[in-house]
């Protein structure tokens, strides 16, 4: 597919509804649909969270949630990164709408269990070495 072809087919979801495009990609997900080789899906995502955020709409939330999701899945090398955009879009949508447990982004426990899952030390450990931080090295601070 050429770029010229990604960039029509993106403006092209750009313009639709935004639970056309969580349909679009919910066929693509359930292998109804193949996704179009080359397609700017991190484009996709930011034009979503975009949309979620200026026009406080949540379909346009889940879209970009769960596009960020699946590249992070998919790609390690960033993972990180992804996983944060997707979380502050969460984390705006919760501010916006309000929390509710089991939702696709309005479940705050999603946060919760990516910041735990990150964690490198035990909450004790660091509030003790927050006690303690001029002592300690930046390395020990970072963590």
């Amino acid at each position: 597919m050429s770029q010229t072809q990604e960039t029509i087919l993106l403006n092209k979801l750009q313009q639709q509804d935004a639970a056309e495009v969580l349909a679009w990609l919910k066929r693509i997900e359930s292998g109804q649909e193949l996704p179009v080789a080359g397609f700017n899906w991190l484009g996709l995502a930011e034009l979503a969270a975009f949309e979620a955020h200026w026009k406080s709409n949540l379909l346009w939330a889940e879209v970009a949630t769960s596009v960020y999701d699946r590249l992070a899945a998919e790609n390690s090398s960033v993972r990180e990164s992804l996983m944060i955009s997707s979380m502050l879009v969460r984390a705006a949508a919760i501010a916006q709408h309000g929390l509710v447990s089991g939702h696709p982004v309005l479940d705050l426990q999603q946060i919760v269990r990516w910041f735990c899952d990150g964690l490198t030390i035990s909450p004790h450990r660091a509030a003790s070495k927050a006690r303690h931080w001029r002592s300690c090295n930046i390395g020990e601070i970072r963590e």
